[in-house]
């Protein structure tokens, strides 16, 4: 290996480190839908690592930190740490996965621990997947292919 590749790789490296922090940090923001994090690390920068010395702020802070971490391990948006308590304790007495939850995205909401009915699709529209999903597994699996290669849609 010679100079040149080492120079290469070091900025690539240089370049590449400060993307893969914003990046990660993007990713904690979309995750926990709330910049929280970002601006809690920032003041932590900024000003160290000292206490918040006002007991209420303190507690509001902490209970920030417990809420975004939460958001983000659990991947469920609850929207205050009341609520992630009800819904972890929701989850255990009807024996439902937090991944299920996850899944299930807007179709569930966590603060009411109940599916968003309205979200659901109609039957129609779930008919049409199901179709086009079909048609397309037909098609990629060569289900709809005559002699030759050539698509022949018969009546």
């Amino acid at each position: 290996m010679d100079l040149t590749a080492f120079s290469t790789i070091s900025g690539a490296l240089g370049v590449l480190a400060p993307l893969c922090t914003v990046a990660l940090f993007l990713w904690v923001i979309l995750r926990t839908r709330s910049r929280h994090s970002l601006l809690y690390r920032l003041w932590q920068l900024v000003h160290g690592n000292q206490e918040i010395s006002d007991p209420e702020v303190k507690a509001f802070i902490s209970e920030q930190n417990s809420l975004m971490s939460f958001r983000f391990i659990a991947g469920v948006p609850v929207s205050t740490l009341e609520h992630a308590h009800q819904l972890i304790q929701w989850t255990k007495r009807h024996n439902v996965e937090m991944f299920a939850l996850r899944m299930a995205g807007e179709y569930f909401d966590p603060d009411l621990r109940q599916i968003r009915v309205q979200k659901l699709p109609s039957k129609l529209m779930q008919g049409a997947k199901l179709f086009l999903a079909t048609l397309i597994g037909q098609l990629g699996s060569g289900g709809l292919q005559g002699a030759g290669g050539k698509i022949v849609l018969r009546r």
